[in-house]
């Protein structure tokens, strides 16, 4: 069990954190499986005098920040020497949390064992250990438990103490234990896992992933990359400090581009963060191929109508147009239909294109309706109604195309916009 002396020692590492830890590095890949893989880069200087003793003399305990509660898919820890390094189990992370809170509440109190603190510190473990549902009351109660120890929670500092309690609700600190002569030398730290990701994360009209950033606070700056899959870009990407939906933008990128770099420094120590990204469809491609057939099955259409016309005044001949023009039609639709699917494809990709290419297939069909159409014997004012109805149909579909075309432009060309704004 974590005694007040090692909590005191862990707890001056993450109030120094932002001092010894240079810079955090985060690269987000979102793999075929739906799931996203996250590359964490962590460069630090740990001094001497923030030295925690981990197993053996031989050995030290660094936190390297917050990481979410849950299992954590194909994690992997490696140290400066490229070795894998030993996470501390589920309960020596919490122990070691509640302690380093503990400690802090009691620099920040200057309080002794009272009752108030034996109720504090229950608190404490009570959100350390939590798991299930969040507690919508557990501001208050934190609150409540910092008034009771003489804690003034208006003050700054305490907010961003009572905050940091929070985040522990679902998150815990990751302590590592690494080799003893990374104390005084600059080393790099690396970790990866996977995060799974719901089909509903990513509406076709409104695709948007957010990724929680809990430690942004803990490093002195933050970098975030993200790499776009095949087929789409990265219309917009920002780095929110706090809340998603209330916090403040630190760092934007607004340019669309196949990857973005976004790099930021906390405004606290407590700080959490969230990293929304907005993806887009290439205006090449699936885009362009439902814009184009669209408009010359239309073309084609109107042409046949006039055609139609021309002859019913006699100004061309009434000779039959043969087979050669049904099946140009078919194998336009055929090649429309190449456009539906690309392999390999990641499962982003797909539901970002699922409405484009629905209505490539409908564009498709209609080329595969014209061609039958032309080739049934109908006569008389039931042809010109047909061809009327398919022309309808042609248009809308073809409308439909140029909308989406244009709402991909016109995301790019405000997004430009934007970033020359900024740049101004």
């Amino acid at each position: 069990m974590a005694g007040p002396g090692e909590g005191l020692r862990i707890a001056e590492l993450v109030l120094r954190s932002n001092q010894w830890m240079h810079r955090r590095i985060e690269r987000i890949v979102i793999e075929p499986t739906s799931e996203c893989t996250r590359y964490i880069s962590i460069d630090f200087t740990l001094e001497s005098d923030l030295m925690v003793v981990g197993s053996s003399t031989d050995t030290v305990l660094v936190p390297l920040g917050l990481c979410r509660k849950g299992p954590l898919t194909a994690l992997s820890i490696r140290g400066p020497s490229g070795k894998p390094a030993p996470l501390l189990e589920t309960t020596a992370n919490g122990e070691h949390a509640v302690a380093m809170l503990v400690a802090m509440a009691l620099s920040v109190a200057n309080v002794r064992q009272t009752d108030d603190l034996v109720n504090f510190r229950c608190l404490i473990e009570s959100v350390v250990f939590h798991q299930g549902a969040p507690d919508p009351a557990l501001a208050s109660k934190i609150s409540a438990g910092l008034t009771a120890l003489g804690i003034a929670c208006e003050s700054e500092p305490a907010a961003s103490f009572a905050e940091l309690i929070q985040q522990f609700e679902s998150n815990f600190l990751m302590v590592v234990e690494l080799d003893a002569d990374v104390v005084g030398r600059r080393s790099i730290v690396k970790i990866d896992y996977r995060e799974p990701r719901g089909q509903n994360d990513l509406a076709p009209w409104k695709p948007k992933l957010v990724w929680q950033i809990p430690e942004f606070g803990t490093a002195a700056s933050t970098h975030v990359e993200f790499s776009s899959p095949p087929l789409l870009l990265v219309s917009d990407a920002e780095l929110i400090e706090g809340d998603a939906d209330t916090g403040v933008a630190v760092a934007r990128s607004a340019e669309p581009a196949a990857t973005v770099h976004l790099v930021a420094r906390p405004n606290s120590r407590f700080s959490q963060a969230s990293a929304i990204v907005t993806l887009a469809p290439r205006r090449y491609g699936a885009i362009t191929a439902l814009r184009v057939g669209g408009w010359s099955i239309v073309a084609v259409v109107v042409l046949g109508l006039l055609i139609r016309h021309l002859r019913s005044t006699a100004v061309l001949p009434t000779k039959p147009l043969g087979t050669s023009f049904p099946t140009v039609l078919l194998a336009v639709g055929g090649l429309l239909l190449t456009w539906i699917a690309r392999s390999p494809e990641d499962w982003s990709t797909s539901r970002i294109l699922l409405i484009a290419r629905r209505s490539l297939l409908s564009s498709a069909l209609l080329t595969v309706l014209v061609a039958g159409y032309l080739a049934i014997p109908v006569g008389g004012s039931m042809r010109s109604l047909g061809w009327c109805i398919i022309l309808g149909l042609a248009v809308l579909n073809a409308v439909f195309g140029e909308v989406l075309w244009r709402r991909c432009r016109i995301k790019a060309l405000r997004s430009q916009s934007e970033a020359t704004e900024r740049t101004a």
